[in-house]
């Protein structure tokens, strides 16, 4: 049972979630755009044909659907057979069962992920159950986030109100796709009235939607929709197709492949490495990190890096570049810098007035394969050794006019087994790092960049100074953040790398340390 009853606390949570996971990032956009989408993937004449042939389309409406809808269901059902309509008669025969509409109710079952932050209860939603090389069934139930290639939300009517509110749960739906398929590359679904439907896409730049379009009036532009949800190419749906995985008989993944470039430029295909990963971001909106452990025919391991850099922002590909064979940072093998932006799936915002889109271009780095976070640790010896060749790598990063920027347990590897000095522990993630003056940078101190817990006490302040006050961030900063790391670790873990029992007093202090208002975690950091 959903802790959100009644309609007031839903719709508060739907805009709650919309605010945190978005911002000011969302655009609407005019029918243009729906109209100019999947324009290939059906004619004019096939689609006169089959609205001539199915008897669908009847009177200039589309004849399942009641002219008088009283209750969701009738419309879900009626919905849900159109959409099968139109898969059965456009998709070849032999693969029409990979693409099916469904009652889609989520449930705990369904939700498959920890970060399940938000459960719809309504019932009266259709999936496009999907199944091929990026799609698996999810445990324990026969659908859920991991095998949808997108959602129908639905509702009696459309009031002008309701648009942040459909923004938000269309989002929630997003947030589960990426998280369930990492390859994805945008989100893409629909919200659909008795006459009208509106589409949604999400993407790392933010949100879009368009103004609604008749589905009667308009049934071409309709089918096409359809036809562009439920498209056998995954790269149409929005799916990065250069990582694939083989799937077994009872819809899991048993194995894949990861295709990029090798040191040479020449195309190589790398096997993923099932038990290790993926690790991504869980976040909807910005650089969605995802990271895959992979290995090559001989057996090396290395991690490909996939993210999405803001255009105000330089490429890692340079900062790596630039630390190549210092010790103790992470070592680039190849990369590709520009592999698609999020401006190339969006149509032109007509409401975004004050330009809070920012393109997004989609970088992928391969490096060296190091050992697990530094929180894995075995001895006192272990920890504090690889702690000291981190900062001595900073030290070395530093001397090369780069500041990191984001220190954290997460960014700093234990070295391989075999490791001599200097690479017992490895600086990663160079993604925000800055381009040094000397000692210091041009660059304003921000809380809002980096993990709370290990920002230093002037990155913390900074969200109660004006711009005028505001110093820019230097390399003791970053020193100050190995210094937390350090804390943290005599906190939470014993000398032999075991997590200490959790007390009620070091449950609150590490809340109110993590918390992301930064004038809690400043008090207990001061004191």
């Amino acid at each position: 049972m959903s802790p959100y009853q009644t309609r007031e606390e839903r719709e508060r949570l739907l805009r709650n979630l919309l605010s945190q996971e978005l911002g000011p990032a969302i655009s609407r956009t005019d029918s243009a755009w729906t109209k100019s989408l999947y324009v290939d993937l059906a004619s004019e004449s096939i689609m006169k044909r089959f609205l001539d042939e199915s008897g669908e389309h009847q009177n200039g409406r589309w004849a399942r659907i009641p002219e008088v809808l009283t209750r969701k269901s009738q419309l879900r059902e009626s919905l849900r057979g159109i959409i099968d309509s139109i898969i059965g008669y456009f998709l070849p025969q032999e693969t029409r069962a990979a693409r099916k509409a469904v009652n889609f109710k989520v449930g705990p079952s369904h939700c498959e992920s920890a970060e399940s932050f938000f459960t719809p209860s309504s019932s009266s939603d259709i999936a496009i159950m999907a199944s091929g090389p990026s799609f698996s069934t999810p445990w324990g139930a026969p659908l859920g986030f991991s095998n949808i290639a997108a959602c129908v939300a639905i509702g009696l009517k459309e009031k002008p109100t309701d648009e942040s509110a459909q923004v938000a749960l269309m989002a929630a739906y997003a947030k589960h796709m990426f998280i369930q398929q990492p390859n994805r590359n945008f989100v893409r679904s629909i919200s659909v009235t008795g006459r009208k439907v509106r589409l949604f896409q999400f993407d790392r730049s933010g949100a879009q939607y368009s103004l609604p379009f008749d589905i009667h009036d308009d049934p071409h532009t309709f089918i096409r929709l359809i036809l562009g949800l439920s498209s056998l190419d995954e790269q149409i749906l929005g799916l990065d197709d250069t990582i694939q995985w083989t799937i077994a008989p009872d819809g899991q993944k048993v194995g894949g492949t990861l295709r990029t470039v090798a040191p040479d430029n020449s195309t190589v295909t790398y096997e993923l490495v099932m038990d290790q990963g993926p690790f991504a971001r869980t976040s909807l909106c910005g650089r969605g990190t995802t990271c895959w452990v992979v290995r090559t025919a001989n057996g090396d391991r290395f991690i490909v890096k996939d993210y999405w850099v803001a255009e105000d922002r330089p490429s890692e590909v340079r900062l790596l570049k630039e630390a190549n064979g210092l010790p103790g940072v992470c070592q680039m093998v190849s990369f590709e810098d520009d592999r698609m932006q999020t401006k190339h799936f969006r149509a032109k915002a007509t409401t975004n007035q004050d330009h809070t889109f920012k393109n997004r271009t989609k970088i992928r780095i391969v490096v060296k394969a190091y050992g697990p976070s530094i929180e894995n640790f075995t001895s006192a010896t272990h920890v504090l050794s690889a702690l000291r060749d981190a900062i001595a790598a900073h030290k070395s990063l530093l001397d090369r006019n780069i500041i990191h920027r984001d220190i954290s347990p997460n960014n700093i590897l234990l070295g391989l087994d075999d490791a001599g000095e200097g690479d017992r522990g490895v600086l990663i993630d160079l993604d925000i790092a800055l381009k040094s003056l000397g000692l210091t940078s041009d660059t304003p101190v921000d809380f809002q960049i980096g993990i709370r817990m290990f920002q230093s006490l002037l990155v913390l302040r900074s969200w109660e100074l004006t711009p005028a006050y505001t110093p820019v961030y230097d390399y003791l900063d970053d020193l100050e953040a190995f210094f937390w790391v350090f804390a943290y670790i005599l906190l939470i873990y014993t000398p032999d790398g075991h997590r200490m029992p959790m007390s009620r007093f070091r449950e609150r202090l590490l809340w109110a340390w993590n918390d992301s208002l930064s004038l809690l975690v400043f008090i207990p950091e001061f004191a």
